[in-house]
């Protein structure tokens, strides 16, 4: 009986080892495996040191900062398009909630997480949860409180915007005077007030704004009336209500830097269950009580969203993703953030106004990105309603392979409302047709003011900026008349709104090169009947050009695409026109170095400007070279041999190497900046980059990052799919990207092997190429062997 009862035993420990290593082994293989979104959700156990450890949220066109600081719980609120009278992308100010007893006095056992999948953040401590979300659909922030006890909740609108501010020295350029302020700027004073339970606050622009002040800085005082004004008496702003919440007074305080003025709701009675809201509205209308009309209506008439909204992040997530695997921590930080970012883009999904390159709806307090600037919350470098093209088109090209393309209307049908005074420019100033667009571009579609220069010559072409970085760059809106073609053939969206655009803006260049010829000499084109592109800008770096590569890589594209995806809605002349116009596009320029035959940025040039990559804009963005191109070796030498491109490179802020490596077939280096560029930030929220060249968080850091890892994946050529034509063998990942022709591919690579391959609609996987196979020889073959 001793003996049995032994062996008994000892099969006991076998069978427990073989459960215990059945665990360790499961375990193991869990982290071995590809992760899921729900991995990459963002979990903190302490509480945040100030505002530049917030975590994001939001949705519709909304964007807060939340963080829960000495036990008290704060965020940042902002709305798309809230310009004020100098293009101030003003926040809508800083909610504060306060329980007692309170539940977040200590860390121990603290949690705020960022639940992706749903699109909403929860803190939580001491059997409380506060759900912090965002509807979709409508502009209403929730704040939900549960608890198992009862609490008192005092919520709080604090604004430093209770008294008019002088705005000075470098604080201007968070405005349109940037370095240049005509007299004294003042950021006026909100209206704040108890009405009633509830707290409203709201900013009202005055009927003068920076509108008037550039329209004559610009000598266009003679169309004025026919132009487009978005400031002119724009009113935003909100409500905070809660149920059961009553009027609790107003206190004075200094967050940081600023000083501000606060106005409390305080719960009738303590409660297990505390509902809070931020109603918010934007109306244009001198009328104040248009805005206070429409904003009750709101108020009166909402219903929860809440189902719907986490519906819409749910299939936000199942449209597209990158998931990264691998021994190598950096790996896993790069599918990471790209998620990470691809929520920031997603919460302005439906703002009026394009997703700013400069911070997006994120920014903090200057101070934590700049020691120096000590001004309030509204700041942020490079301007609120200046659109510098060459940031924002990073901000948008991804959403093409992420496919949302519903998202793509905030920064395209922005351009519409701008084609008019673009129009009007040209008309003034050179009596020609076409819609003349700048780099740096007001939301009223006029050059910046300080960048436009206030120091002239007389003499000077007033259609010109007197600007040396930026003089002669014309051609970047070019980049979104691509995006909005695509539309068309990636998704089969009608683009027929956009036609009449983008015929203007190729007009122009017909137009006003001829017309600056005949201004030199008697005759309006060359020898062989092409435009002469002088003086012009290769991007913004090589400056003083002829025939810059840039303007030409564009112009080929566009009026090809033009013709390609909307031939059938053009009329007869559109066509012809464009036909005979593309006759006059001059042929690329090319030069050698080493005796190798490589691009050149132009003809000739005078001096440089910038650190761009420009040589390389016939790969990236208009890929007339590329993997299955003729002449890759072309390209592939200029990214290895050019010194300036060799002295330009790097992964910071809007630099694309890793794009132009990614497009080149060049895995190393595609690798190598890849993981630099999609690395952790130095913040706590690991996708707030930068400042970069700009301000933080950097959105063409992460929007030129997820454009290269995309680029890695997935490339379509000639009707071609090109899976893995710059990726590392030995990095899992599974992935899901659009292609073409409304068409999806999901693909889970594994130890080198392809373990999933779904490709809709089926019959496009017979186009799928795997180029984990293939060399470098191979790739440079490529176009042969299709």
């Amino acid at each position: 009986m001793k003996i049995k009862l032994k062996i008994f035993r000892v099969q006991l420990k076998l069978e427990t080892y073989r459960i215990l290593i059945g665990i360790l082994l499961m375990s193991f293989s869990v982290k071995a495996q590809i992760p899921a979104l729900k991995n990459y959700n963002q979990i903190w156990t302490t509480q945040s040191k100030n505002a530049s450890e917030s975590m994001p949220l939001g949705g519709g066109d909304i964007g807060c900062n939340v963080w829960v600081e000495d036990g008290k719980l704060y965020a940042y609120i902002s709305k798309s398009g809230t310009f004020d009278e100098h293009n101030t992308l003003l926040k809508l100010g800083r909610i504060k909630v306060e329980l007692t007893p309170n539940p977040f006095e200590e860390n121990q056992g603290f949690k705020q997480e960022l639940h992706l999948e749903d699109g909403y953040i929860l803190v939580s401590q001491n059997d409380t949860k506060v759900k912090l979300w965002v509807d979709v659909f409508q502009p209403i922030i929730h704040i939900d409180v549960k608890s198992k006890q009862a609490l008192e909740l005092k919520a709080s609108y604090e604004s430093w915007r209770f008294k008019n501010r002088k705005v000075e020295g470098r604080a201007n350029n968070a405005n349109s005077y940037k370095w240049a302020p005509q007299g004294d700027i003042i950021t006026y004073q909100d209206s704040i007030n108890f009405n009633e339970n509830i707290v409203q606050f709201y900013h009202k622009n005055r009927e003068h704004t920076v509108f008037d002040v550039v329209v004559k800085q610009q000598q266009m005082e003679s169309v004025k009336d026919q132009m487009m004004n978005p400031l002119k008496y724009l009113t935003f702003g909100g409500v905070l209500q809660g149920k059961n919440m009553i009027p609790a007074g107003t206190y004075n305080g200094i967050y940081q830097d600023t000083d501000f003025k606060g106005f409390s709701l305080k719960s009738k009675k303590p409660s297990k269950i505390h509902q809070v809201n931020v109603y918010l509205h934007t109306v244009q209308n001198e009328n104040i009580d248009v805005w206070k009309k429409e904003l009750n209506n709101l108020t009166a008439s909402y219903k929860s969203q809440e189902k719907n909204t986490k519906v819409w992040w749910n299939n936000y997530w199942k449209r597209s993703f990158i998931y990264t695997n691998a021994k190598n921590d950096s790996v896993n930080q790069i599918g990471q953030n790209y998620q990470l970012f691809r929520y920031m883009l997603g919460v302005n999904a439906y703002g009026k106004y394009p997703t700013k390159f400069n911070g997006g709806l994120f920014t903090v307090d200057p101070v934590y990105t700049k020691e120096d600037h000590k001004f309030t919350p509204d700041f942020r470098n490079w301007g609120g309603g200046t659109m510098t093209q060459q940031n924002q088109r990073l901000v948008y090209f991804p959403m093409f392979k992420s496919g949302d393309f519903d998202m793509l209307p905030s920064q395209l049908d922005y351009y519409l409302t701008l084609q008019k005074n673009a129009e009007l420019r040209s008309q003034v100033y050179w009596n020609h047709k076409g819609a003349a667009f700048t780099e740096q571009l007001e939301n009223f579609g006029l050059p910046n003011p300080a960048e436009y220069s206030w120091k002239r010559p007389k003499d000077y072409d007033p259609g010109m900026q007197y600007n040396a970085w930026l003089e002669y760059q014309w051609d970047t809106v070019f980049e979104f008349c691509k995006m909005m073609l695509e539309q068309q053939e990636y998704a089969h969206v009608d683009v027929k709104k956009y036609n009449g655009f983008v015929l203007s803006c190729l007009r122009f260049f017909d137009e006003h090169y001829q017309y600056l010829a005949k201004k030199r000499g008697r005759k309006a084109l060359d020898a062989n009947g092409y435009l002469v592109l002088y003086p012009g800008s290769v991007v913004e770096t090589y400056k003083m050009a002829y025939n810059a590569n840039s303007t030409i890589s564009a112009l080929k594209v566009i009026s090809e695409k033009l013709l390609q995806v909307s031939s059938n809605d053009l009329t007869a002349e559109e066509v012809d026109y464009l036909r005979v116009f593309q006759k006059r596009i001059p042929p690329l320029n090319f030069r050698e170095i080493n005796n190798q035959k490589v691009l050149s940025p132009a003809k000739s040039w005078e001096r440089i400007n910038n650190t761009e990559a420009a040589q390389l804009y016939p790969v990236y963005p208009w890929k007339l070279y590329g993997l299955g191109k003729p002449d890759l070796q072309v390209a592939q030498n200029t990214y290895f041999l050019d010194e300036d491109l060799l002295k330009f490179r790097s992964h910071v802020g809007w630099k694309q190497d890793n794009i132009m490596a990614a497009r080149l077939g060049l895995t190393d280096e595609a690798a190598k900046y890849t993981l630099l560029k999609m690395a952790n930030s130095e913040r706590r929220f690991p996708a707030f980059w930068g400042p970069g060249f700009d301000w933080v968080p950097d959105h063409n850091w992460g929007g030129s990052g997820m454009i290269g890892m995309q680029e890695m994946l997935l490339q379509e050529v000639d009707g071609k799919l090109l899976l893995f034509p710059a990726w590392p063998k030995h990095w899992d990942v599974h992935f899901k990207l659009h292609a073409k022709d409304n068409t999806t591919v999901e693909v889970k690579l594994e130890k080198g092997e392809i373990k999933t391959l779904k490709v809709t609609p089926e019959h496009r996987k017979k186009d799928v190429l795997n180029l984990l196979e293939y060399s470098l020889n191979d790739k440079i073959n490529l176009n042969e062997t299709n």
